[in-house]
């Protein structure tokens, strides 16, 4: 009579099978095994809440690949209590894939290898968050030619990928523009202002009541 088989074994060996199975419908069935695709680095220096990992990046709303990774860069954090931390210091590095064939198939001349995407950064290829959805708050990377847009870039020897530009949001901008024109209110001598006002109103009042006017 022959030996049993132990259940243990044979319940790990189905289920070892069924794992490799499912990885493979997985790798096969998405096309990831056989894909081309070209990895590039954005920093954002504002809120990326509603970006999620697998988020569209789309050029001129046509969608040219997805995000792959989000993470969280705080430079010079070595020596932060000898200086004071600059906003511009936090920034928020996204990971995203362009996809070879989908960019080829949707008539793309060549496709978005470095060399590609170096050439375009130059005459203007910039990167910015946008609005997928007002109902879900969702986010996506919006890729487009911002020629006026300065190539505001993150010097880190160990980044290992090419690196887009970010430009930011129009709220940002619109947020932007104003702390600066309150970082310039700071600095006037309202005081100063208002007493010089004041003066002159009560130089005025002086004038029109005057003796000699009213003849």
């Amino acid at each position: 009579m022959g030996k049993r088989a132990n259940p243990a074994v044979v319940g790990a060996f189905v289920i070892g099978a069924v794992v490799i199975l499912v990885a493979a419908v997985t790798l096969f069935g998405s096309g990831r095994l056989f894909r081309t695709t070209y990895p590039y680095i954005i920093y954002f220096s504002g809120d990326v809440n509603g970006l999620n990992v697998g988020a569209p990046v789309k050029f001129k709303g046509v969608e040219l690949g997805s995000v792959t990774k989000i993470m969280l860069n705080v430079t010079g954090e070595d020596d932060l209590a000898d200086r004071r931390l600059d906003p511009e210091d936090v920034r928020i590095p996204v990971i995203i894939e362009l996809d070879r064939d989908s960019t080829l198939e949707l008539g793309m001349p060549r496709p978005p290898d470095e060399e590609r995407i170096r050439r375009l950064i130059e005459l203007g290829l910039r990167a910015e968050l946008s609005m997928e959805s007002f109902v879900t708050g969702l986010l996506y990377v919006k890729l487009d030619i911002a020629p006026d847009s300065p190539a505001r870039l993150i010097e880190d020897a160990r980044i290992p990928y090419v690196q887009i530009p970010s430009k930011p949001t129009a709220l940002e901008e619109v947020q932007r523009k104003a702390a600066a024109f309150l970082a310039r209110l700071d600095k006037l001598d309202v005081e100063g202002l208002i007493d010089s006002l004041a003066k002159t109103i009560q130089g005025i009042e002086t004038l029109v009541n005057s003796p000699a006017l009213t003849e």
